[in-house]
């Protein structure tokens, strides 16, 4: 029974002392890694990254967008709901 208790209190003694892995950021094979002092975003495309919810707004170029945020991203004034003529082709 001592030899147990011993057995264990080492096993539990050394699993404590043991340190960490260092943590790396994972990286896929195929993945190039960019420091973040070197990555520049266009602060326009970063203000546009717009949801996939299907709230249709017409735009008063007579087009159809998907939600109020890709209108306002393309700088368009509109309305709710889609539009009911289509946009004149040029």
């Amino acid at each position: 029974m001592k030899n147990i208790l011993a057995l264990s209190f080492l096993v539990l003694l050394t699993a404590c002392s043991a340190t960490p892995p260092a943590t790396t950021p994972a990286v896929t094979p195929n993945e190039t890694v960019i420091p973040a002092a070197e990555t520049t975003v266009d602060t326009a495309a970063k203000a546009c990254m717009c949801v996939k919810i299907y709230m249709p707004v017409c735009g008063e170029n007579k087009k159809t967008y998907g939600n109020s945020c890709e209108a306002d991203c393309a700088g368009v004034k509109y309305t709710q709901g889609e539009c009911k003529e289509k946009a004149k082709k040029k």
